[in-house]
């Protein structure tokens, strides 16, 4: 009937209404900008891959030069290979952070790992360095799987754009500001630099379940 619609009509309306009211605004959603941060230090790892690994290899090792290009291929590779894979299985919050938590320690244990290629013999520098970009990859594919599905499930259904904003600014901000810290403060101490990467990257991937609880409970 015309009046039964229109009254569900305006219920609708006024449900909506209270929930933009209820809902915070993501600036002052302290769960949310929580999983953000955490999700953009272990984001850096593509400032790893792309800037910091390089820079090891051609001035802290004796690898072949030339390997720079083919680590870039060996990871492209196992993305393809592997990013639906690590897909699987993830079907809510708690899944996605076990994965995010998952795959920030194997990029942690991958900084190590290129660590360990320094005054290495040139093919032993080679292997490591191969072996790092393997686990650096799992830790990409693993971790993104999960961070994707946070970001979406995390924020409130009417204000998905500027949560996914905000989640954006976050991973944007890493990628921005990681060459440069990376740079200046894990390259040029070494081993002890790749050590305090490590655990940054190692305390973000143990510290986001909790966080993600957290967002959850604010949710509902």
């Amino acid at each position: 009937m015309p009046g039964t619609a229109g009254t569900a009509a305006s219920r609708q309306d006024t449900s909506a209404s209270r929930a933009g009211r209820q809902s915070p605004h993501p600036l002052r959603d302290v769960p949310y900008l929580a999983v953000t941060a955490l999700n953009a230090v272990v984001n850096t790892l593509y400032v790893v891959l792309e800037v910091a690994l390089p820079l090891w290899l051609l001035t802290r090792t004796s690898a072949p030069q030339a390997m720079v290009g083919w680590l870039l291929v060996v990871n492209t590779a196992l993305v393809i290979a592997l990013q639906v894979r690590a897909a699987r299985g993830i079907t809510g919050t708690v899944q996605a952070a076990r994965a995010f938590r998952r795959g920030g320690l194997f990029v942690a244990a991958a900084c190590i790992t290129i660590a360990c290629a320094a005054d290495r013999a040139p093919g032993t520098a080679a292997v490591i360095l191969v072996g790092a970009v393997v686990v650096l990859t799992l830790g990409e594919v693993t971790s993104q799987a999960g961070s994707w599905t946070l970001s979406y499930d995390l924020a409130p259904e009417h204000a998905q754009g500027t949560y996914q904003g905000i989640y954006q600014t976050g991973i944007s901000l890493s990628q921005a500001l990681g060459p440069g810290l990376l740079t200046a403060l894990v390259l040029p101490n070494g081993t002890a630099g790749w050590s305090t990467l490590a655990a940054l990257f190692a305390t973000a991937a143990l510290t986001l379940p909790a966080a993600a609880r957290w967002a959850a409970r604010r949710r509902r």
